[in-house]
């Protein structure tokens, strides 16, 4: 593969040496850097066991899915940026590690039906305009959690009887509860079990729209009216026994990471977004999410 295709700065994670971007939301095929806590929190609760089977859904730099396959697990990552995907490659070879890369947009036709033990996912989860360019790891969605909503459906039909769905994931919240969850109960099997817990304090809508964007017309999804606040949460879909998070065990603290994303999200969309200086607004729901589905704003 062309190195040019491979993201240049060395990042370790864990004693493995990874390939990743500098903070650039410029870069639309960009790899994301290793973010303080969050690969950590997701890697100590999934807890991978040797041959046991797990997806990385959406795995940029490939941490999740090179963590796995170092504990022994038959580990795929999948990402729809072939840079995340040379670079993971890239970077298995240099750790001397087995793990398959795959590029693609996560669909029901990539994998067999349950064939996996444990999927992990750490979607985009920043609310998009459709008129705003945002890199692949950023964008998700008009409501922030089209994607992983979407992604979850689809590994429904991809995890094996015995296995478990684990999401990191931003969320609003209406009446005291995030809507992402009360979603994905709608949708789930009545079997299934699902626990959550939040990772960061709740921060309020207003400050979330503005720091991120700017401008609230960006969006003109009435955040500031509808919603009381946004939380990043960890969760948990077990299809055969009862789970638990627990918040006071797995709250940490990002430091200066997150203020540091939230200024680069909104240089990047003052930059790309026409209608931050407008009144247009975009529909109501997207492709992804369908009424019965999804609580929509």
């Amino acid at each position: 593969m062309e190195t040019d295709d491979i993201a240049p700065n060395s990042q370790t994670f864990r004693g493995l040496r990874l390939q990743v971007d500098q903070w650039d939301y410029s870069c639309l095929n960009g790899v994301l850097p290793i973010v303080a806590g969050e690969q950590d929190i997701i890697c100590d609760y999934c807890n991978v066991q040797p041959r046991e089977r797990v997806l990385d859904v959406g795995t940029g730099s490939g941490a999740i899915a090179l963590y796995a396959a170092s504990h022994g697990a038959d580990a795929t990552g999948i990402d729809k940026s072939s840079r995340a995907i040379n670079s993971g490659r890239h970077s298995a070879a240099q750790n001397n590690l087995k793990c398959n890369f795959v590029l693609g947009t996560y669909s029901e036709e990539m994998f067999s039906p349950e064939s996996f033990d444990c999927i992990i996912m750490n979607p985009p989860h920043h609310p998009t305009h459709p008129d705003t360019r945002m890199p692949f790891y950023a964008d998700g969605g008009i409501h922030g959690y089209d994607v992983c909503f979407e992604w979850i459906q689809t590994a429904l039909r991809h995890v094996a009887p015995t296995g478990r769905i684990v999401f990191f994931q931003l969320s609003p919240i209406i009446n005291g509860a995030p809507v992402l969850i009360k979603s994905i109960r709608k949708n789930i099997p009545a079997h299934a079990a699902i626990s959550f817990a939040p990772v960061l304090p709740r921060i309020s809508s207003t400050q979330y729209i503005r720091q991120t964007y700017l401008s609230q017309e960006s969006l003109m999804l009435n955040y500031t009216q509808t919603h009381e606040g946004i939380e990043l949460l960890l969760g948990e879909i077990s299809l055969n026994q009862p789970t638990q998070i627990t918040a006071s065990s797995q709250t940490f603290d990002y430091g200066d990471t997150w203020p540091k994303r939230l200024r680069l999200l909104r240089n990047i969309a003052v930059k790309h977004n026409s209608c931050l200086q407008t009144n247009r607004k975009p529909p109501v729901k997207t492709a992804l999410l369908r009424s019965q589905d999804i609580d929509l704003i």
